[in-house]
């Protein structure tokens, strides 16, 4: 005490020892009991000062310069993961932000797509594709129908037109055929004509030619056959040629 006290005085300045441990002083210490003497609670001051000291704001003995070092690296290392978790997790919230708006954007474009279907008119599906075919075919079989009624009509006319007024038709016999087997079969329709050349025999030749050449030409007939017979007699008009054409019907 009186060492402390004249270097106080010397000094110019208060002095007091530095008892951490004081009973009357630190009211922490509860009912912990310690010895009434300064100089025997002295050498606990040093372990309490490194027991209470904190790293960042006291002096620390017992954490060295490799733990500081240690600390530093696990610092960085931390902060890079949070830095990387924080970035990666930034991303992956915008892809989130982007993917909401462009599912809304393609909502948008289904519903406006579909808007633009029903103004085209019904969705074609496999019952109005069965209908539509079933309506197909009725108008095929009925045009087929009337094809086949107007065709011997179409023949005759045809034949008329073509004929010229010295050559006499004896008979005339169609075959049209019957129902075919498939679709894919074709029945072949054929016309057998039976008729004579009148007038002078020197033209009957040229006659019977250019008769064929003119049903040739016909959009309705096809590959013309002529099986040609001597001259016979024919009533008034004297000796005629009789000749027999067979027609193929398009």
């Amino acid at each position: 005490g009186q060492l402390i006290d004249y270097i106080g005085e010397k000094l110019g300045i208060e002095m007091e020892i530095s008892d951490p441990l004081n009973p009357d002083k630190n009211p922490y210490l509860g009912d912990v009991t310690l010895p009434e003497l300064i100089s025997s609670r002295a050498p606990y001051a040093l372990a309490v000062g490194i027991a209470l000291s904190d790293n960042d704001r006291t002096p620390n003995f017992i954490f060295t310069y490799k733990d500081k070092k240690r600390k530093d690296v696990i610092t960085r290392i931390s902060r890079s993961i949070f830095v990387t978790t924080m970035l990666t997790l930034s991303i992956a919230f915008g892809f989130f932000l982007w993917a909401l708006s462009s599912g809304e954007h393609k909502k948008e474009e289904i519903v406006r797509l579909n808007q633009q279907l029903e103004q085209l008119g019904p969705r074609v599906n496999k019952d109005l594709i069965l209908q539509m075919a079933a309506k197909i075919e009725n108008k095929h079989q009925n045009l087929k129908e009337y094809s086949e009624r107007f065709q011997v009509m179409a023949v005759i006319n045809e034949i008329s037109a073509l004929t010229p007024s010295n050559i006499k038709l004896l008979s005339l016999t169609a075959d049209f055929g019957g129902v075919p087997v498939g679709k894919s079969e074709r029945v072949e329709k054929t016309l057998s004509l039976d008729g004579i050349i009148i007038g002078k025999h020197q033209v009957h030749e040229t006659s019977l030619l250019g008769y064929i050449m003119r049903l040739g030409d016909s959009p309705i007939f096809s590959t013309p056959k002529v099986f040609k017979g001597a001259l016979e007699p024919y009533g008034e008009e004297g000796d005629v040629l009789r000749f027999t054409i067979e027609l193929k019907l398009i």
